[in-house]
């Protein structure tokens, strides 16, 4: 167990680093990368299900907060403003994209809160606040990587094959266009 948790940490940590300029020529291959990240966040958050001091490195501690609140926000914005809108527009009826994306777009509404709770919890940990009560940590993190798993099996499974099969070159192009712009990055 005590590997198990050191590799998860060196992932979580080699994967705050900058992004390549060169994975927007490939946008669906950068949003499966987004996927995986928050997939190693989620296991990490796991670990330390009472107190996030008693298994992770205050700079672990930051890379979490620094992705949910920069990285997610860009995320959910590459999904929303961009992505789903390709869909809508390139996909037949039968995708039946619309019910998809619309109980997406809910369930990103919900998560919101979630996420900002647990950067709160986080953050309090980081400034050595004494967390009396560790049931709310545990329920919001357990609310939120479950919530993010939902995510990432309905958008690996369905929404990026679909995107796949019916986005044209120059949509792709376009996606990876304003997902580097929301970034500051030059393509």
């Amino acid at each position: 167990m005590g590997q198990a948790v050191g590799a998860m940490k060196s992932k979580l940590i080699d994967l705050a680093g900058p992004i390549s300029a060169e994975l927007f020529n490939q946008p669906l291959e950068f949003l499966l990368s987004e996927h995986y990240r928050q997939r190693v966040i989620c296991n990490t958050l796991e670990m330390s299900p009472f107190d996030p001091r008693n298994a992770l490195s205050n700079e672990e501690i930051r890379g979490i907060i620094e992705y949910l609140s920069a990285d997610m926000p860009l995320h959910l914005a590459d999904e929303e403003l961009s992505l789903f809108p390709l869909l809508k527009k390139r996909c037949p009826p039968a995708d039946n994209i619309d019910e998809i994306l619309t109980q997406l777009m809910k369930e990103h509404e919900v998560d919101r809160p979630l996420i900002a709770r647990v950067i709160g919890f986080l953050n309090a940990a980081l400034a050595d606040e004494a967390i009396i009560d560790f049931g709310p940590y545990r329920e919001s993190t357990a609310a939120m990587t479950e919530a993010q798993r939902r995510h990432l099996a309905w958008e690996n499974s369905v929404i990026l094959p679909l995107a796949k099969r019916r986005l044209k070159a120059a949509d792709l192009i376009d996606l990876g266009r304003a997902m580097a712009r929301r970034r500051g990055v030059q393509i």
